[in-house]
């Protein structure tokens, strides 16, 4: 009898909290960033190709970690507010990453990909009958990018404005000079196949650079990973070695000011490090 007394209150509670948190969520102040967000992950996951069931995961994220806070609250625990934290970071940062790797695999394809267009029309001149061809022989993710072009133009749309509009998309440096050399030889008919080569050339230069400079800051960048993590596993550990110990810190309004100022300090470090190993060609 008392446990479901408990559960029914619980459930009242955080059925009350969650409304308050929905309401709150209708003021301008909250409701356009998680606009912004819920627009940025719309992007990520067709950005990803991901299945479009996806693109509601925000709203569930939202109402887990409302939960989720409720259950903190009410048993006084921090276990359900670092899960509810996790619920908030980890999937952005998953499909972050995903939106990386795709980026990473479009830019190394780049190279290739103008590398075969210019052979391409060196066989046939015309500029759509060449981007077909790359379509059927390029591997994922630019053979579905050039497909989509190819779709569109299918469509009615422009070739050229289906090719500007791919550049935009993805805005991977080089493309965008690619992109204006064809349509510029497509309309005034020069050395087309000529022009991506010498822009190929350009882009593999500027790869190579990028790897002697991911290299030389890879420590760097390892550097603030460890500074990263390094502190909440060793306050965890601590904490469970001696619970003790860092109570001051979780019940004390000045453990709670050190807390926070030991938290800005940590994330300055690794940002500044991150930038500082940000080297731009």
């Amino acid at each position: 009898m008392t446990l479901a007394i408990s559960l029914c209150s619980s459930s009242l509670i955080a059925a009350a909290v969650t409304s308050a948190l929905v309401a709150a969520s209708s003021s301008p102040a909250i409701l356009a960033p998680y606009q912004r967000y819920v627009s940025w992950w719309i992007s990520g996951t067709e950005f990803n190709r991901l299945h479009p069931r996806y693109r509601r995961f925000p709203a569930a994220q939202f109402a887990a970690s409302s939960v989720l806070t409720v259950a903190a609250v009410w048993s006084h625990n921090l276990i359900p507010a670092g899960v509810a934290l996790a619920v908030l970071i980890v999937p952005a940062w998953l499909l972050s990453r995903a939106s990386e790797k795709r980026m990473f695999r479009l830019t190394d394809q780049l190279d290739e990909t103008l590398t075969a267009l210019a052979n391409a029309l060196r066989t046939m001149p015309n500029l759509g009958d060449a981007l077909g061809y790359l379509r059927m022989h390029l591997e994922p993710p630019m053979g579905e990018e050039i497909g989509d072009v190819m779709a569109e133009a299918r469509l009615g749309r422009p070739l050229d404005e289906a090719l500007t509009s791919l550049a935009a998309r993805l805005d991977i440096p080089g493309l965008h000079a690619a992109v204006a050399a064809a349509i510029m030889g497509r309309k005034t008919g020069g050395d087309l196949s000529g022009i991506l080569e010498e822009t190929a050339r350009s882009i593999r230069e500027m790869s190579r650079l990028e790897g002697v400079i991911r290299t030389k800051t890879a420590e760097g960048r390892s550097q603030a990973l460890v500074m990263g993590l390094v502190p909440p596993f060793l306050t965890l550990a601590l904490h469970k070695i001696d619970p003790t110990w860092l109570e001051p810190l979780w019940h004390d309004p000045i453990g709670w000011i050190l807390l926070g100022i030991a938290a800005m300090l940590e994330i300055s470090a690794v940002a500044l490090i991150r930038k500082i190993m940000a080297v731009d060609i």
